[in-house]
């Protein structure tokens, strides 16, 4: 193995293929009659290939034909694989995991090829070792040009299948990311025009067009990402990458990139070294705010929150080692926070209690009692007796089952916290719904209670243990039913939601916590608790996840009485707008 300029390329060793002769037409040949049906047959046979092909003896102008015919065979031999990792838990079952770590492999190898074209020919640039008095130059560049390109939209590639999953990415591929780049501008190669297969909105694209794009998605903190937003992301990317700026100063720069085995740093976060370069984002952030509504809210709050201006923590990490327990999704959370009660109840109430016209809830004056539930600590644990338990009871009781309940919850440990949130792994395989922007309910200590959170980032560490950052919302949210209010009638069932109280000292309104795109700006409301109803309208959008919307919300006074729904009444009322539709 050689270094040159921080990039490792194997020693030449073979003088030929074991598999297939190295002329371009045996090669179109071998490509042509691979198995293709049988995945596993054909993935070996390309993988041992491509890793031969990277020490054979050849002109790098011939070693970059030969992979530019195996690289759409390579890329149909992943995008095969990949099914198998559509829709799986974070945790992936073991032929899943094994699909993952094949694909993985085979960009890691195509990369390396186009790696070793790359570099071999810069020397050549470097060393005028290119035809009688340079007349070979020009060809060199472009060959050179091609190649860093084709590596740096490998690595991308290799990123996107790495999130997608909450991967870590391997070792050296930031290196090589930033050292290629480099040399192409050393070189005065990064705007060399480069025609790219994988190109959907561009005819023609450069090696730095492709290097911000790689910075983009490097950037976009993209383990907060479902993966239907990382794949907007991804696409969108090739775009939205013209619109980033690479600069030799920082004056004004969102990231710092260096040549370092990292992604892109935050420049609030990262000290600039000397050869550090920077990247300005204006153009982008005035994009996103001039086309609203062009991607799913909650990506572009991410993104926007992003780039914009970066993030800062609000709070330092304290590390610990403490079990708590969490239970994920909307219905679940709503159910602890409820005291264990069915959301009927949650609604209704004493069905005899009067309505009030300004609830107390509304402002968090009041406390509500609950009926006293099963402990969900118990139940976590399986038995009603094996926590504070007497060292002498008889085993017998030890055994008791614990009550049954709906929804049961996770017990976990949490490795850090802060007064914002904790970050926990998780034991064992945990569930399909594990993803970021989830709502969760946390139990930090027994006879505590339940705070309201979300799901802030996954990642998978490089033990394959699971790790998640948790988000507290509030300590004081109160579960409630909302229901959508049109024309003074209830326009929809109830649907499960949280209050959250005003907080006067850090001057945050009370806002609203519903199912994701139930509602919207200027919908009005029925917020009702234990029989106590208010309307209300919902004014600004304050957060926005793949599960969750969080409104202000303004109280509306009315002493017109909301109706329940009318079926016929509600059709009458499309009717008479039908014929308004149709006068000339």
């Amino acid at each position: 193995m050689t270094t040159t300029s921080g990039l490792n390329i194997p020693e030449k060793q073979l003088s030929r293929l074991s598999q297939v002769g190295h002329g371009r037409g045996e090669m179109q040949a071998w490509v042509n009659n691979l198995p293709i049906m049988n995945t596993a047959e054909t993935g070996k046979k390309l993988y041992q290939t491509l890793g031969e092909l990277a020490t054979l003896h050849i002109d790098d102008d011939d070693r970059y034909e030969l992979v530019e015919i195996l690289e759409p065979a390579v890329t149909n031999l992943i995008r095969a694989l990949s099914h198998g990792l559509q829709n799986q838990p974070v945790k992936l079952p073991h032929a899943a995991r094994r699909a993952a770590v094949l694909s993985q492999a085979l960009h890691l190898q195509l990369a390396l090829d186009y790696k070793v074209v790359a570099v071999g020919t810069l020397q050549r640039l470097e060393g005028g070792k290119v035809g009688f008095m340079n007349l070979g130059k020009r060809s060199a560049q472009q060959l050179a040009a091609n190649a860093v390109q084709r590596c740096l939209g490998e690595c991308i590639r290799l990123i996107r299948h790495a999130a997608l999953l909450y991967f870590p990415l391997p070792d050296g591929v930031w290196l090589d990311i930033h050292s290629l780049f480099r040399l192409a501008w050393t070189h005065d190669l990064i705007d060399v025009p480069v025609k790219d297969r994988h190109s959907v909105h561009l005819a023609e694209t450069s090696i730095r067009h492709t290097y911000l794009r790689a910075v983009m998605l490097g950037a976009s903190q993209t383990n907060k990402l479902r993966p239907s937003e990382l794949d907007i992301l991804y696409a969108e990317s090739e775009s939205w990458a013209t619109l980033l700026k690479l600069e030799t100063s920082p004056a004004q720069a969102l990231l710092v990139c260096d040549a370092d085995d990292l992604a892109p740093g935050f420049r609030h976060r990262a000290a600039p070294k000397p050869g550090s370069w920077f990247i300005r984002s204006e153009a982008l952030v005035q994009h996103f705010q001039a086309n609203p509504g062009a991607i799913p809210a909650s990506l572009q709050d991410h993104l926007l929150g992003l780039w914009r201006r970066g993030r800062e923590r609000m709070f330092e990490r304290r590390p610990c080692e403490k079990p708590v327990l969490i239970c994920l999704g909307l219905s679940a959370a709503h159910y602890f926070l409820a005291g264990q009660r069915e959301f009927r109840v949650v609604v209704k109430g004493n069905e005899e209690k009067k309505t009030a016209a300004q609830p107390a809830f509304l402002f968090g004056l009041e406390e509500e009692t609950v009926e006293e539930q099963p402990d969900a600590w118990q139940i976590s644990y399986a038995t009603v007796t094996t926590i504070d338990q007497d060292a002498d009871r008889d085993k017998e009781e030890q055994a008791e089952v614990a009550p049954a309940v709906t929804y049961v919850p996770y017990h976990v440990e949490a490795f850090n916290v802060s007064p914002g949130g904790y970050g926990i792994r998780w034991p064992g395989n945990p569930p399909a719904s594990l993803r970021p922007g989830e709502i969760i309910a946390i139990s930090e200590e027994r006879g505590k209670g339940w705070n309201v959170g979300l799901l802030h980032w996954v990642r998978m560490t490089t033990e394959y243990q699971v790790e998640a950052g948790l988000e507290l919302l509030s300590a004081q949210a109160k579960p409630c039913g909302i229901c959508r209010i049109r024309n003074l009638r209830e326009d929809s069932d109830y649907l499960r939601g949280f209050l959250i109280p005003e907080m006067k000292s850090l001057d945050q309104p009370a806002t609203l916590v519903t199912s994701g795109t139930t509602f919207a700006v200027g919908s009005d409301v029925k917020i009702s608790l234990a029989g106590q109803t208010v309307l209300a309208q919902l004014t600004k959008l304050v957060l926005s996840t793949a599960s969750i919307s969080q409104y202000e919300f303004a109280v509306l006074n009315t002493s017109a009485p909301v109706r329940a729904p009318d079926h016929d009444a509600t059709l009458e009322s499309n009717i008479d707008a039908m014929w308004e539709q149709l006068k000339p």
